[in-house]
């Protein structure tokens, strides 16, 4: 018994001991050579889509009334916020060291970077003392102890 329906037709009579593939092609394929191949591709695919479904999705009803849920698309976002703290952050660590140390350390401090290693002088470019660092650091030269 291969076919999952066959034997349960009493009211073909004659036709009873045929596959139900012979009497009705188009019901099942029957003749498979594998049926786990296509269950297993099945369940791939509904696992990929309910991890997909995870990161958030929108549902949607179609003409049917069948409702659909799509999994919404992950756009690399860019927060113009979160760079401009950033900026904020560096230039208010750059000016609390200018104020703790005191503007002639701070240059002979950038000085030795300047002679190191390539990874050294582009830290001396950064640290470079500017006016931005030398305004965040008189105001920051009160709070911060000697």
């Amino acid at each position: 018994m291969n076919c999952p329906f066959m034997g349960h037709m009493p009211h073909f009579g004659h036709i009873r001991n045929l596959p139900i593939s012979e009497v009705f092609p188009n019901l099942c394929d029957c003749e498979m050579s594998n049926p786990y191949e296509t269950f297993d591709a099945r369940l791939k695919r509904i696992d990929r889509k309910r991890a997909r479904l995870a990161n958030g999705y929108s549902a949607k009803v179609t003409n049917e009334g069948l409702i659909v849920f799509r999994p919404k698309r992950r756009r690399a976002s860019f927060s113009v916020r979160g760079l401009l703290l950033l900026v904020v952050g560096f230039f208010v660590f750059k000016g609390m060291i200018l104020a703790h140390l005191g503007g002639t350390v701070y240059d002979l401090r950038v000085d030795a970077l300047k002679q190191g290693t390539v990874v050294e002088k582009a830290g001396a470019v950064i640290m470079a003392k500017d006016d931005v660092t030398a305004a965040v650091a008189e105001v920051l030269r009160p709070f911060v102890a000697r």
